[in-house]
């Protein structure tokens, strides 16, 4: 499989897919807002560029090279990006999609602080598991999955006409 297809499923689902839902927890539990189309739209319009920038830029960074370290250290790279680009990356999109969609509500601490506790975990789904998943290899076992079942499927009916 092509790799920007997987990069762009990466992006969808990780980016875009989890960040609109980080910033709908974000906005039913700081508010009374419920969420209409418009919030909707500003929302998707804000992730965009935050999944973009997080799948298609921060994930090419190879830290290990960047701080001069070998592979020994490639669990502090992963710790890396799931900190600054997880975490602070997700808070910064969450306040931004926030502000623009909820602009009579000011964000104040208490915005702030649920806006990490939402971001840490979704940060670790991200950046340790979407990361790290070889969607290539996935999608060749479902495939080679599917054609053996529809192989069994052809037997079957075959025995059966018999």
């Amino acid at each position: 499989m092509k790799k920007w297809l997987l990069v762009f499923l990466e992006f969808l689902i990780g980016g875009i897919l989890l960040g609109i839902c980080e910033d709908f927890i974000l906005i039913t539990l700081v508010t009374e807002e419920s969420i209409t189309l418009d919030i909707f739209l500003i929302i998707f319009l804000v992730t965009l560029p935050f999944a973009f920038v997080g799948e298609f830029v921060v994930d090419k960074i190879d830290f290990l090279k960047l701080l001069g370290l070998n592979k020994k250290y490639q669990k502090l790279e992963i710790f890396l990006e799931f900190l600054i680009f997880g975490v602070l990356l997700g808070v910064v999109e969450d306040l931004t999609a926030f502000h623009f969609s909820i602009s009579d509500t000011e964000i104040n601490s208490l915005v702030i602080f649920t806006s990490f506790l939402i971001a840490i975990p979704f940060a670790f789904v991200s950046e340790v598991l979407i990361d790290r998943v070889d969607f290539s290899k996935t999608l060749r076992f479902k495939r080679l999955f599917w054609k053996s079942v529809n192989g069994l499927n052809k037997n079957i009916k075959s025995i059966k006409s018999c």
